[in-house]
């Protein structure tokens, strides 16, 4: 569980940052840019770190293809083409559904965006039920539902939220979903040893992404929009970090609605003692959804 903890105030450390620097206006792409590249050098960097023990074999991921069905682990080899292929596919898929978010909030609104991105948490929960059988307890079910009432009522829409409902939610629904769901997919076929490859390439390739809109906008930018990119990428990175080594003891449906429920429970105490924000009553409601999952998850 230390390590779900530390995933869930790694994720509340970015909204956190982020609340910080709200009230200044900065260009979103280069935060999100300066985000990836800070994540993708900190990763590069735990990586020179492990290389010495990775140590390659006869093994390949095609040859090996059968370990996906088999429900084993690649070999060496084997698990570094996974980690680049699954990193690669998993960085676009985190970069478009960042990038639908910001048009969901756009075109929807802020809190029925936000519902539909937290509830994303359902496919990977739904996925490890079907495929793997990781099936929780009768009482843990009960906490899971709690959980994720408790992600909805945190992000009830208003009446004109309600009326701007539109396809562009679904899709933010499976992207969002698609990608925590690459964690759980590393961690079930790689060992933990090739995690920082993986991590590596994610946000490499959502830097690469980022860069070349930047670049094709020819967009202008200060150190101002740097910084608090540069910054959140740290926590950013941890989060998946974390949260892949939590994955190893915890079930995953256990672990996904703890992180988001977690994650309501930090920010709201966080934002009450630092800034002095008042929960509001459906807030209120949601951290005693969060408090009541929290307390049967873990019984």
């Amino acid at each position: 569980m230390f390590y779900l903890f530390m995933a869930i105030l790694s994720s509340s450390s970015i909204a956190i940052i982020f609340k910080f620097t709200e009230s200044k206006k900065r260009n979103r792409m280069t935060v999100t840019a300066a985000n990836y590249m800070m994540a993708s050098l900190v990763s590069l960097l735990m990586l020179l770190k492990d290389i010495k023990y990775i140590k390659p074999d006869n093994s390949s991921l095609i040859k090996d293809i059968s370990v996906l069905a088999g429900g084993g682990k690649f070999g060496s080899t084997a698990a570094i083409q996974y980690s680049v292929v699954l990193g690669i596919i998993s960085g676009i898929m985190f970069f478009l559904s960042f990038i639908i978010y910001q048009i969901c909030i756009n075109k929807n609104g802020a809190s029925i965006s936000g519902a539909f991105g937290k509830l994303g948490i359902l496919i990977p929960m739904l996925f490890s039920i079907i495929i793997w059988n990781e099936i929780p307890s009768f009482i843990q079910s009960f906490g899971i539902v709690l959980a994720l009432i408790s992600i909805i009522t945190a992000n009830l829409p208003s009446e004109n939220e309600k009326k701007n409902f539109n396809f562009l939610l679904i899709i933010l629904f499976i992207s969002g979903g698609l990608a925590d769901f690459s964690n759980k997919f590393f961690q079930k076929y790689a060992d933990e040893i090739y995690k920082n490859i993986f991590l590596f390439f994610v946000f490499f390739t959502a830097l690469i992404i980022s860069l070349t809109i930047i670049i094709v906008r020819k967009s202008k930018f200060t150190l101002k929009d740097l910084i608090p990119g540069l910054i959140v990428g740290i926590p950013n990175l941890f989060s998946s970090f974390f949260l892949i080594k939590s994955l190893q003891s915890v079930k995953t449906s256990v672990a996904y609605s703890l992180y988001s429920s977690g994650t309501i429970i930090f920010i709201t105490v966080f934002s009450y003692l630092f800034f002095r924000e008042i929960p509001s009553v459906k807030k209120r409601f949601a951290i005693l959804f969060s408090v009541a999952a929290l307390v049967l998850i873990n019984i």
